[in-house]
């Protein structure tokens, strides 16, 4: 996948993906497939390719990791994984705020319009999906998948398009 490593506490900004498709197996963005935590942040930036993988898959970062940010950043294209797929995020475990999402998300579970799982502690606010989410074996929803516990946070978001479940 496309790892984004630093040192810690470095601002990525202004990063660009144009299709027409990125794929791997875990971990896949069509930015950055991890974002590392240490207080990196990933923002201003965008892609407009359709992202395949298995799990973590997002159409800007694949995986978020705790004590780190993406900001101001959206997405068009097509999603698709066997887990946790997100139309911005595939998993989340720092916080994503003002994205957006435009396309498909289609996957097995943990399929959300904007992140597939938002985690223990991960945030996620000002944030939006105008795209349809199928989950054909698990839980989706049109803004996140899954929402892993009551620590979790989820403000300021919605959805429109339509959401199908197993």
């Amino acid at each position: 996948a496309n790892d984004l490593y630093s040192g810690g506490s470095s601002t990525f900004s202004n990063l660009e993906y144009r299709g027409p498709s990125v794929s791997g197996d875990n971990e896949v963005g069509g930015v950055i497939g991890l974002l590392l935590g240490d207080g990196n942040i990933l923002k201003d930036s965008h892609s407009t390719g359709d992202v395949t993988g298995e799990g973590n898959v997002g159409g800007v970062v694949g995986e978020v990791q705790s004590e780190s940010e993406v900001k101001q950043s959206y997405a068009t294209g097509d999603i698709s994984g066997s887990w946790k797929e997100g139309g911005v995020v595939g998993e989340n475990k720092g916080e994503v705020r003002e994205v957006f999402f435009r396309g498909e998300v289609d996957g097995k579970g943990r399929s959300g319009g904007v992140v597939g799982e938002n985690g223990y502690e991960a945030v996620l606010k000002d944030a939006y999906s105008l795209g349809d989410v199928e989950a054909t074996d698990g839980y989706a929803g049109g803004v996140v998948g899954e929402i892993y516990n009551d620590n979790s946070v989820v403000e300021d978001v919605y959805a429109a398009g339509s959401v199908m479940g197993e």
